[in-house]
């Protein structure tokens, strides 16, 4: 961080300027009216005239006097612009390291979620090296992965694509099993190639999502990436076939909440997408559906932190939406039902960071309008 110069307080720098100039205040003397008088001021070269009555009196300072006043009202006025300059650079550094703050936020998220396909993954092998099956690749991905090497595991996945495609056109019996494992296999592969090579990811999430085309993990991970690469049109699509997926499982069971709350994530993705392509209406109605979604849910279960927390998230996509159009009082609406919500959570549990994190994003959303 920049380490700025300290600056004194403007109120105590304009103490500091009346008492250089040697000008103190004094009680007002009782007003002769209608009397003029001239007061010779020695040293100072110049005349005070006093106009006395009716209780109104006006001076005139000497012009030395008037000199040092007006100096220092110049370096008052220096230091007023270098404190509110060392002010916004504080407020600049608060903002990016929120910003940091909510990055590493979803970088651990994304880390936790590799570390658990990684655990799901070491189990499978340890599944295979005890039946025998892929016996060598799998004891190589085993010790790779206790050295943090991924590149046995992606050998082993790679081998473990080839064999559940071979699969598919054997058996009518087996052929919906092994395209669950040839999609399985090429979706871990994404997961650990994701952050160092992003091209080999999208080409695996591309051959899971044709393996198994109703699997609605397979669009969700192939539009995060592909928005991640840049490609926009193609996330759009991946998130579409995600949204039309849930919406079937939330029709076929209304009551299943895991399925609603699936459909409201597919409308958030849809609007973060919209959002980024310009699109500020669209990305506004997407949000509105995922957020009619998750106060149902709220409604139906208040106790349960994971639905508010939904809940404050969508609020806050909203007021970035309506801000970004000019909104600003429908936005401050929305900032501070999220930051209500976020306050609840945070007394619930202080010692969870992520509610806490999710407290100062609220108050500096609000800080910002």
């Amino acid at each position: 961080m920049k380490t700025t110069t300290r600056r004194p307080h403007a109120l105590a720098l304009i103490g500091l300027a009346w008492l250089s100039a040697g000008v103190v205040a004094e009680p007002a003397r009782p007003a002769q009216p209608g009397v003029l008088t001239q007061q010779p001021k020695a040293g100072d070269g110049g005349v005070a005239l006093a106009i006395q009555g009716n209780g109104n009196q006006v001076n005139t300072a000497p012009p030395k006097q008037i000199k040092k006043i007006e100096n220092n009202t110049e370096e008052i006025k220096k230091n007023a612009a270098v404190t509110k300059s060392n002010t916004d650079e504080i407020l600049s550094l608060l903002k990016t390291s929120v910003k940091k703050d909510q990055r590493n936020a979803q970088l651990e998220q994304e880390n936790q979620q590799l570390k658990a396909e990684l655990a799901n993954l070491a189990q499978r092998l340890a599944q295979d090296t005890q039946t025998g099956a892929h016996h060598a690749g799998a004891d190589k991905a085993v010790q790779g992965l206790t050295r943090n090497d991924l590149r046995p595991t992606a050998d082993y996945l790679r081998q473990a694509e080839r064999d559940a495609q071979a699969r598919i056109n054997k058996t009518a019996q087996d052929h919906a099993a092994a395209r669950t494992d040839a999609a399985a296999a090429a979706r871990q592969l994404a997961a650990i190639t994701e952050n160092s090579d992003t091209r080999t990811a999208l080409a695996a999430l591309r051959r899971a999502t044709e393996y198994d085309p109703g699997d609605p993990e397979n669009w969700s991970l192939l539009g995060d990436v592909e928005a991640q690469a840049g490609d926009l049109a193609r996330a759009h699509s991946a998130y579409g076939k995600l949204l039309a997926l849930m919406k079937e499982k939330a029709q076929a069971e209304p009551g299943n909440a895991g399925h609603l709350r699936n459909l409201s994530v597919a409308h958030n993705k849809i609007g973060e997408i919209l959002s980024a392509q310009g699109d500020l209406p669209g990305a506004l109605a997407a949000y509105r559906k995922g957020l009619a979604i998750r106060e149902r849910l709220a409604r139906q279960d208040p106790a349960n932190a994971g639905w508010q927390r939904d809940l404050s998230v969508s609020h806050n996509k909203i007021g970035d939406i309506l801000s970004a159009q000019g909104d600003l009082p429908g936005a401050l609406a929305a900032y501070r039902k999220d930051l209500e919500i976020s306050e609840r959570l945070a007394r619930q549990d202080p010692a969870n960071a992520g509610w806490q994190r999710d407290l100062s994003v609220s108050h500096e959303k609000i800080g910002d309008m």
